[in-house]
């Protein structure tokens, strides 16, 4: 909640701090601070007139954010009944509501819910993805990108090394007499050869390098 009227908060925090954490700040500046600093943030309430930062000018900020985690907030904005260019810049600047001065409480509790599930659903659904891209990039047994991924970034290394004219080195590693770990040890034997090796390749790299599982026993 960002607000500089002590009387606007109190108000508010005696109808929202029953189902929700609180957190305060006194404008705009202070605000945007919170964000930055604190992940468990999943939706802002803000008026808009403030000093140092306004609440239009941390709209903007929020969501030109390169952090999904911020720019994705759910932000209402606390405006004066009849102050329509508040609400058509809020609008603008990238609000998802509008609350009216002085704030009903009933209609405060419904907005906020309302836009609370959704923030949780547009959260999880986030993950999700991020989730599956990881799994579509990742070799499950040695958590080295996989053979899909490695034939990605080499074609943009490649192109790169042409338009700038520099070398790029490959290099492809083999187990030697892996299937004999195999038929003498069994494949569990085998698997945990492989995540070591794996581990070693990662900690030889440098940061700028791409270390993936090619197949099987190979690197």
């Amino acid at each position: 909640m960002v607000e500089d009227s002590l009387t606007s908060v109190a108000v508010i925090s005696r109808d929202l701090r029953e189902f929700y954490t609180l957190l305060h700040a006194h404008d705009g500046e202070e605000a945007w601070e919170m964000l930055l600093s604190d992940p468990r943030i999943e939706l802002v309430i803000t008026d808009v007139q403030m000093p140092r930062i306004t609440g239009q000018q941390l709209l903007k900020l929020i969501r030109l954010s390169p952090e999904t985690r911020i720019s994705s907030l759910p932000v209402i904005v606390m405006t004066t009944a009849e102050d329509d260019a508040e609400k058509h810049l809020a609008f603008l600047n990238g609000a998802n509501d509008f609350l009216s001065k002085p704030v009903d409480s009933l209609e405060m509790q419904a907005r906020v819910n309302v836009h609370h599930r959704l923030a949780r659903i547009i959260r999880e659904l986030e993950e999700s993805k991020k989730m599956l891209a990881e799994l579509a990039t990742t070799d499950s047994l040695t958590k080295l990108k996989n053979r899909r991924l490695f034939y990605t970034q080499a074609e943009q290394n490649l192109t790169a090394c042409r338009r700038f004219g520099k070398d790029m080195s490959l290099l492809l590693l083999d187990i030697d007499h892996f299937k004999k770990v195999n038929d003498t040890f069994g494949h569990h034997a085998g698997d945990e050869v492989l995540v070591k090796v794996a581990k070693l390749l990662a900690q030889m790299v440098r940061s700028v390098d791409t270390v993936a599982r090619f197949g099987g026993e190979e690197f």
